[in-house]
């Protein structure tokens, strides 16, 4: 494996992934690597998130118990399912818990970064460290969160598992850096395109207006070069953008410069929302995908073709 990509990554079906994903047709890959024994002791638990029915499911199974055996624990949250936007939070007697952002998509980042929830959109993953040096029950949730923006329909609160903590378990620091990331500096960038969801109802889904042909090419880039994307939702519900084969950086969202630059695969934008991408075409040569990662969106074709070339 290249250096540095050590982190969270998964595999599923492509084509009726509406009924494949939530079948099972999906498994995690976890890449080990020097940076992560900078978390020290830490347990590590993965959350593969999956729903069946009305159930939402962690490692197959509905709200598991899990005891720690550190001071601190690492959970690997990875959103697995077809359609569900998971606001994460770690309660304890109701209250969010502190967290600490490791990694993302595409690995670690810089220095980790305290909050109190992530937001992994279909496809995300996201990695925190929670304190478990304290006897209690603690329990990862998904809050709720509405998908239509401010004031929209939002979803109710599930409890995705438990962790018992026994007594006697020592702190854990967390560790003050990870690794360098460096940031892509936008204006070596060779274009700008401007990539729109859209689509009318609820059973046609585009991307710049148009449907999925796999035999058409929908943009063109050279490799070694580096692209600027803005992604615009003009739809009205939330949308993950995902991209095969290049990972990137947010540079902005809705004008606001972003201020943690990992590697990433799928982000988030939000109904009447854009977020701009630095992307390096790196590595060989020729097509691949990017689309939304809500599984019913995908299989109606909200997909488009980039052709990578020398």
């Amino acid at each position: 494996m290249p250096e540095g990509v050590a982190g969270t990554y998964w595999y599923h079906s492509h084509g009726d992934l509406e009924r494949q994903l939530p079948a099972g047709l999906a498994g995690p890959l976890v890449v080990t690597g020097a940076t992560d024994d900078l978390l020290g002791a830490c347990d590590d638990r993965l959350l593969m998130i999956t729903r069946t029915g009305t159930d939402l499911r962690v490692g197959g199974m509905v709200r598991p118990v899990l005891t720690p055996t550190s001071g601190r624990t690492r959970l690997r949250v990875l959103n697995a399912t077809a359609y569900d936007h998971l606001l994460v939070g770690v309660l304890r007697s109701g209250d969010r818990s502190p967290l600490h952002l490791v990694a993302t998509d595409g690995g670690f980042v810089t220095e980790p970064v305290e909050l109190t929830e992530v937001l992994p959109a279909p496809g995300e993953r996201a990695e925190v460290l929670v304190d478990t040096s304290t006897a209690g029950r603690l329990e990862p949730t998904a809050l709720p969160h509405s998908v239509y923006g401010p004031g929209g329909a939002t979803s109710t609160a599930l409890r995705l598992a438990a962790l018992d903590v026994p007594p006697g378990l020592a702190p854990v620091p967390v560790p003050d850096r990870l690794r360098d990331v460096q940031a892509l500096d936008e204006s070596t960038a060779v274009r700008r395109r401007r990539i729109a969801f859209g689509g009318t109802g609820t059973d046609r889904f585009t991307l710049d207006g148009r449907t999925f042909d796999h035999h058409r090419v929908d943009l063109e880039a050279r490799v070694g070069a580096l692209g600027v994307w803005e992604v615009v939702n003009e739809h009205t519900t939330d949308h993950p953008f995902h991209l095969h084969s290049c990972p990137f950086q947010v540079l902005s969202r809705d004008g606001v410069p972003e201020p943690l630059r990992p590697w990433r695969d799928t982000v988030n934008v939000p109904p009447g929302g854009t977020v701009a991408l630095a992307v390096p075409f790196r590595g060989e040569p020729g097509r691949t995908v990017h689309h939304c990662h809500i599984a019913s969106h995908e299989d109606l074709g909200m997909v488009g073709v980039p052709d990578v070339v020398v």
